[in-house]
């Protein structure tokens, strides 16, 4: 609903300082999506690169969706109708 929408909208695009520090800033780092191209969400993704000592290194990397979305929340209570996926 209205709500939900309201959510979303004060949602930040773009992480703060702060948040950035607290993890691994992979941002510079070649990645591909590995969801279907049907996906709903695309949220899985590994990557790739040569490390300095001329090893390789596979990255998986997953969505932080609980970044977004605030438990008790209209947005939570949507996302839990609309679950298709539940990582344990």
């Amino acid at each position: 609903g209205d709500d939900v929408l309201e959510e979303t909208a004060r949602l930040p695009e773009i992480l703060d300082s702060a948040e950035i520090a607290k993890r691994k800033d992979c941002r510079n780092v070649l990645t591909f999506t590995i969801d279907p191209i049907d996906a709903r969400d695309f949220d899985d993704a590994i990557s790739y690169r040569e490390l300095k000592n001329g090893q390789y290194e596979i990255g998986v990397h997953i969505a932080d969706v609980s970044y977004y979305v605030e438990p008790g929340t209209a947005l939570d209570e949507e996302a839990y109708k609309r679950a298709t996926s539940v990582y344990l």
